[in-house]
């Protein structure tokens, strides 16, 4: 594929200056203030045409050990073309690998049965389980479920 792998490896460690530089094949390496640096996928929704972009991963850089390489940020650039011209959102595939988070209902629930359930006094557990259904009573995934 003409126009791929345009940085230099040692160009992609060594760069400093605030930018977004092109490898070529839709990947990106951004350098930001303060010395953050990423690796990303630009692409366009096959559905609405809207531009997309996927976070690589870190890169590594002046100051920062640990990250991908160029090399392992252009592996992962392949798969998501293959993806795209299997007819997969590369995003989208990426997000649903990821499980699911706590809501904030189900982390109270986990916070009351655990620490707040070793307190010896009943009347103080009971002030703990109120406290979070009126003051958070908006975040909880649950109606407040009384003992």
């Amino acid at each position: 594929m003409a126009g791929i792998e345009k940085l230099s490896a040692l160009k992609a460690l060594k760069e400093t200056k605030p930018g977004r530089y092109s490898d070529g094949g839709n990947l990106y390496l951004n350098i930001g203030r303060p010395a953050g640096r990423t690796f990303v996928f630009l692409y366009k929704d096959r559905v609405t045409g809207k531009p997309k972009e996927m976070g690589i991963g870190p890169a590594k850089g002046p100051g920062r050990k640990d990250g991908l390489s160029l090399v392992e940020a252009r592996d992962k650039a392949a798969a998501a073309r293959q993806m795209l011209r299997n007819g997969i959102d590369p995003l989208s595939a990426k997000r649903a690998a990821v499980p699911a988070s706590m809501t904030f209902g189900q982390l109270s629930d986990e916070y009351l049965a655990t620490v707040v359930a070793a307190h010896k006094n009943a009347v103080h557990r009971a002030q703990w389980r109120a406290t979070l259904d009126t003051l958070c009573c908006g975040l909880n995934a649950y109606e407040a479920e009384r003992d």
